[in-house]
Order: C-alpha cells, then sequence, then structure tokens
C-alpha cells in the first residue's frame, strides 16, 4: 500500500476492498476514476448502492495532510463565509480552473 501511495503521489491512499452489492451499503463506499484511481466520491453507510468498492480504514498520508487540516480548521473559525462544496469540488489541485483554495478547503488528492 505504502508503494502504491508514493507511485500516485497524493495526500493520501485509502485501501479499498470489492465486495457484493448487496453488503456494500454496511460501509463507506468510494466511486473513483478507473484509470487515475483519484477518488471522486465517497459515502458513509449509503442508502442506494453506490459502490462495490468501500473503505477498509485503512489510511496513509504525508505530512502535508496536516497542513490541509489546519487550513479547514482555520476557515471553519469564519463559518459565515464557507460555502457547501462537492468532495469532489474540495479535492481539485490548485491548477486547475475555478480553483479558490480559500473557498472551497482544497485537501489535495485522496488516491
Amino acid at each position: 500500500m505504502l508503494e502504491a501511495h508514493r507511485r500516485y503521489g497524493g495526500m493520501g491512499t485509502i485501501l479499498v476492498s470489492k465486495v457484493s452489492a448487496d453488503t456494500a451499503s454496511e460501509f463507506g463506499e468510494l466511486a473513483a476514476d478507473p484509470v487515475t484511481k483519484e477518488l471522486l466520491h465517497y459515502t458513509e453507510k449509503a442508502e442506494t448502492f453506490v459502490s462495490d468498492r468501500i473503505n477498509c480504514g485503512v489510511y496513509v498520508f504525508t505530512p502535508d495532510i496536516f497542513n490541509a487540516i489546519q487550513g479547514v480548521s482555520t476557515q471553519r473559525k469564519d463559518r459565515a463565509n464557507l460555502r457547501r462544496v462537492s468532495s469532489f469540488e474540495a479535492l481539485q489541485p490548485a491548477n486547475r480552473k475555478g480553483y479558490d483554495e480559500e473557498e472551497s478547503g482544497f485537501l489535495g488528492w485522496i488516491q
């Protein structure tokens, strides 16, 4: 898992397992880009089927995660300026069009 984390170069890596569609809703379900493996969506114990890929609860993060958490924490102190963003939008890298770090609460790549 550590080798995969280093190969993809993201801020975080989540261990994922494939389960039957019947049992997937008992866990956190993930949808990822099939080519890049970038996390596109995560739902904890979804009411409707999202994916047969589930979160195993094992993570690898770079030390950059602490700066990202601090940034989100700082933003939450001024709740009047927060806006809701999708998990996909919040995880967009700074070099994509339309990105505004102060508004989106950028966390980086989670693969």
